[in-house]
């Protein structure tokens, strides 16, 4: 294993022990009856659109960075991130959630690093509870 290759495995671990600490918030991936927890880093993505009247509409998405291991269904069968999916957040007694979609018609996801070690998981807020 090289350099680069340590470096990205360290950023990755370090990245979610980080996000795991935070005991106020929790995440949960949901999908059909499924719903586990997560350990994502949150981020946003900006997009911009022009309309056929030359008129710029800004939009934001908000991200959940998920370690690709995360992402395992009840057999331990890793599966894609798909429009359908949720992810939940729970703080005290609120909960949001987030849609997976990407404004710009694109796939909701990417991987988020050289190494597919994290997946980068655009959302949109579509309830508070």
């Amino acid at each position: 294993m090289g350099l680069l290759q340590r470096g990205a495995d360290w950023l990755s671990r370090t990245m979610t022990a980080d996000s795991s600490s935070d005991t106020t918030r929790q995440f949960f991936y949901r999908y059909g009856t499924r719903r586990f927890p997560i350990h994502p880093t949150i981020g946003q993505t900006d997009y911009e659109a022009e309309d056929s009247d030359g008129q710029i509409t800004t939009m934001q998405t908000r991200d959940f960075i998920v370690p690709v291991s995360e992402l395992v269904d009840e057999s331990g069968e890793p599966f894609t991130p798909a429009d359908d999916h949720q992810i939940e957040e729970v703080v005290g007694d609120q909960t949001y959630l987030f849609q997976l979609r990407s404004p710009d018609g694109r796939r909701s996801w990417r991987y988020s690093d050289h190494h597919r070690y994290r997946i980068r998981i655009h959302t949109v807020q579509t309830a508070h509870v």
